[in-house]
């Protein structure tokens, strides 16, 4: 039998306002909409499907999204891909070599490429992006 799907989600079920809690714990393929969410819902509950139902996200402390890890700087943007990073790196780790301080004062001073801080990272989001490839373009 062929699964057609790629990934699955988790949930977990709480009925509010029970005490002591009643609650499942479900996955479902990534081709489920709501409505075959609400009806798997419904079945490992054991319900026959008589009333309304309603999804609700809690709202999340976390905007995404996010970079959880990472290891070492990425190659700096219009190096000439993964020869010219080679080459870069062994320029800037020269400094006899003839282009040493030119390919310093490009990348702004510093190069190191062991290093990296998730803290850093800072996503644009898109309409950041769409606005700045707007004024490029125009």
């Amino acid at each position: 039998m062929k699964k057609g799907f790629n990934q699955i989600y988790q949930f977990k079920i709480t009925l509010e306002g029970v005490r002591p809690s009643i609650w499942r714990r479900i996955q479902v393929p990534e081709t489920y909409s709501f409505r075959d969410l609400h009806i798997a819902i419904q079945d490992v509950m054991g319900w026959g499907d008589y009333h309304l139902y309603e999804f609700h996200v809690d709202d999340v402390s976390i905007d995404y999204p996010i970079c959880i890890t990472g290891k070492r700087a990425c190659p700096p943007d219009d190096c000439g891909g993964v020869r010219g990073y080679e080459n870069f790196l062994e320029i800037i780790e020269d400094p006899n070599h003839s282009e040493h301080e030119e390919m310093l004062e490009w990348i702004g001073g510093e190069f190191d490429p062991e290093y990296f801080d998730v803290k850093e990272i800072h996503f644009r989001g898109l309409m950041t992006r769409n606005k700045r490839s707007k004024q490029v373009i125009a």
